[in-house]
């Protein structure tokens, strides 16, 4: 089994985020296809519900419980999906996540979703560290400019995961479900 994750599409964080129309199109493909194939789909909402959290020292409060920049972002909101409320960059960090993977007997991961030099990296390695094979989505995450997610996804690449692009994955899935 494979599970698509999709990290962090929320209100507060899209606004922010280099060519957001685009990667909006691309998960929502994938949500889609992984659908189709009855994959497993969870999404992570950043969630915070003290605002004397830690991570607002660096990080200013946002994501804080029963704030619109809380939400999953319109386009997303209606896919059926499993719920991850986290309170760190990985979704793994005091998650029920693993649970749910072994659970479902997931092996692969596949990652989507925004910002690839927090939440992208911090998932893909804690991914990578509990023995899942790991794909991250290269043109389904995205940060606040190309550079910056651009030497992400080279970094990622190195520590703990293969690079693949939307298409490639919807075709994968396709071969796999026609074999």
């Amino acid at each position: 089994m494979k599970a698509l994750l999709v990290i962090d599409m929320q209100r507060e964080f899209i606004t922010g985020i280099y060519n957001k129309e685009n990667i909006i199109f691309h998960i929502q493909g994938l949500i889609k296809c992984f659908q189709k194939q009855k994959q497993l789909i969870v999404f992570t909402q950043d969630y915070h519900t003290s605002p004397k959290d830690k991570e607002f020292i660096k990080f200013g409060k946002h994501c804080i419980k029963k704030t619109e920049g809380v939400k999953i972002i319109d386009e997303l909101i209606n896919y059926e999906h499993i719920l991850i409320r986290k309170k760190r960059f990985s979704a793994f960090f005091n998650t029920k996540l693993n649970k749910i993977l072994l659970k479902h007997k997931i092996k692969e991961i596949f990652i989507s979703g925004i910002y690839t030099e927090y939440c992208i990296l911090a998932t893909a390695l804690d991914s990578y560290y509990n023995n899942y094979n790991v794909y991250v989505i290269s043109d389904a995450t995205s940060t606040s400019n190309y550079e910056i997610h651009k030497n992400s996804i080279s970094l990622i690449k190195k520590l703990s995961a293969n690079i693949l692009t939307t298409n490639s994955v919807i075709k994968q899935l396709n071969k796999e479900k026609n074999i």
